[in-house]
């Protein structure tokens, strides 16, 4: 068994350790079910924080399964990235803008790993994949919050990126029901390409 407890999301810390044993932990993403994802937001609905690390797990799952992040996502963003879907199991999809910002992490997974404490110089394998300890860099969002924050149902965060020279800012918005992603395209900008 792994010998310390790793959170990745409300519930999900009892799953990794029952599941994967000895050392070889494996991704995140390996124990992320849509099921397990759903129970997650909705237990994080009330914390944008919760809903803004939610999405850096759904871009460590696009690396190695691009449906099941796809449908994640549509559990993250706001209604208007978002469209009734009956064969989906969350109901939805994204609209295709969603999908297209994702494909534009296809064949780069170092920009996931620099969430998870990858860094440029050590081609990103140094990253946490398992645990993905995201980080808020609470000085820099505290002080460059920007126009309009803070604002009662709006919340910006900066994400640390191991591989970017800056946090990068993601934006939710609450709706009913919980905060849900508004503006998270500069979470796929601005991370170094690794070191070769």
């Amino acid at each position: 068994m792994i010998s310390r407890p790793v959170m990745v999301a409300p519930g999900l810390a009892l799953v990794l350790l029952l599941t994967f044993p000895e050392a070889r932990a494996e991704p995140a993403s390996e124990m992320a079910s849509i099921e397990e994802f759903s129970t997650s937001v909705r237990a994080g609905a009330d914390d944008p924080r919760e809903i803004a690390r939610l999405a850096v797990l759904g871009l460590v799952v696009f690396q190695r399964d691009e449906e099941r992040a796809r449908q994640m996502f549509s559990l993250l963003v706001e209604d208007d990235d978002r469209a009734p879907d009956p064969e989906s199991p969350t109901g939805f999809r994204v609209v295709r803008s969603v999908a297209d910002d994702l494909a534009r992490t296809r064949g780069r997974p170092h920009i996931a790993a620099g969430y998870c404490g990858g860094t440029p110089g050590a081609g990103y394998a140094d990253a946490d994949l398992a645990g993905c300890p995201v980080r808020f860099d609470s000085v820099y969002s505290s002080t460059r919050q920007g126009i309009g924050y803070p604002k009662e149902g709006r919340a910006k965060f900066f994400v640390a990126n191991g591989g970017a020279s800056s946090p990068r800012p993601v934006t939710l918005i609450r709706v009913d029901g919980g905060w849900r992603l508004r503006i998270w395209g500069s979470l796929l900008t601005g991370v170094a390409d690794p070191v070769e």
